[in-house]
């Protein structure tokens, strides 16, 4: 039930931000993938730039919110993991890097490890969506790669 709910708030506040989004003033994607490594699961999740801040010359700030877990075993309860980060992201050749700092809980084997992260990112834009891995570095570490839906 959570899930779904989840997934509703995250559709209704793409309803919301779309017309805003088209006109250049925020950026806002969903994120659709998977973790590897220790905390495997499905990945669900969302990203919304910030217009007009950056930490760093050259660089933009978004906010990373994600979730992942194995849906048949209680989402997270035994594996799985759950971030959100401030990212600075530079862009590139058909793509962009960057790094970013948060906070995650993260379980592995049903053990809970949870604290400060950063968080490395790059990602491949085409048209309309994009595909990114990232690596997020904690007390215990996960790849996370997803497909990004721009709006």
């Amino acid at each position: 039930m959570r899930l779904l709910s989840c997934l509703l708030g995250i559709a209704l506040l793409s309803a919301c931000v779309r017309l805003d989004a088209q006109t250049g003033g925020l950026g806002f994607a969903l994120r659709l993938g998977g973790a590897t490594t220790r905390t495997s699961g499905l990945l669900i999740g969302a990203d919304l730039g910030i217009p007009s801040f950056a930490l760093l010359p050259g660089f933009r700030s978004r906010v990373d919110a994600d979730t992942w877990g194995q849906p048949t075993s209680g989402w997270d309860r035994s594996n799985g993991g759950r971030a959100v980060t401030l990212c600075q992201l530079q862009s590139a050749l058909a793509g962009y890097y960057g790094v970013g700092a948060g906070y995650s809980r993260l379980r592995s084997r049903g053990e809970t490890y949870e604290g400060l992260e950063l968080k490395l990112v790059l990602g491949l834009q085409l048209i309309g969506a994009g595909v990114e891995a990232n690596w997020h570095i904690g007390k215990i570490s996960t790849w996370t790669g997803m497909l990004r839906f721009g709006f």
